[in-house]
């Protein structure tokens, strides 16, 4: 069992701050029960710090091997305030046999706030996606270049094919029109036969 800072998402200044409670062991962990000294604060304010002392003081009845708990523990308003850096997280824990040996995790804030890894989760992504944007500019680029003739031509007919609904639509329209005239003309009583 172990409360930590999760791996591999240091903080940065411009990132939150999260904490994982996760089982990494084999077996069920019971009456998982986590402190830390100081007690936590956090720069979300005064409503933030009481829910995450509440969650972390929160007694968890059973967690499965490889289960884990996110927590966000704080932002970039940490660094640089009053508050402390340094906490001490201690675990506490019923395993198969009754209770394990109280697991402490010393955690430095400060060692995740110049972080080398800490770029935003979600760059990667978007420069691949800007990169598969590029590509498929490019092929299609490539694409209507080498076949313009055929599209010009498929334009034309489409083009061709809108003009001849439209004449369609117009001459109904018309023999409508006409047809409409010609009931008139014959059906109005006021007309001598």
């Amino acid at each position: 069992m172990r409360s930590v800072w999760r791996d591999g998402l240091p903080a940065t200044r411009r990132r939150l701050v999260p904490h994982v409670i996760e089982n990494i062991g084999s077996t069920v962990a019971r009456n998982v029960r986590i402190t830390a000294d100081p007690p936590i604060e956090s720069s979300f304010g005064e409503e933030s710090t009481a829910e995450l002392q509440t969650a972390l003081a929160r007694v968890l009845p059973m967690i499965p091997p490889g289960r884990r708990r996110e927590l966000i523990f704080d932002g970039p308003g940490r660094f640089g305030s009053a508050l402390p850096m340094t906490y001490t997280f201690t675990v506490r824990c019923e395993g198969p046999f009754g209770p394990m040996e109280d697991l402490e995790h010393v955690v430095d804030i400060n060692t995740l706030a110049e972080s080398a890894i800490g770029q935003r989760p979600l760059k990667t992504i978007e420069q691949s996606l800007g990169k598969i944007r590029d590509e498929l500019k490019g092929l299609a680029a490539a694409y209507e270049k080498s076949n313009a003739p055929a599209i010009r031509e498929e334009k034309e007919r489409v083009m061709q094919a809108y003009r001849e609904r439209q004449a369609e639509r117009a001459a109904r329209a018309d023999a409508d029109a006409q047809n409409a005239d010609g009931e008139t003309a014959t059906t109005d009583p006021s007309t001598p036969a």
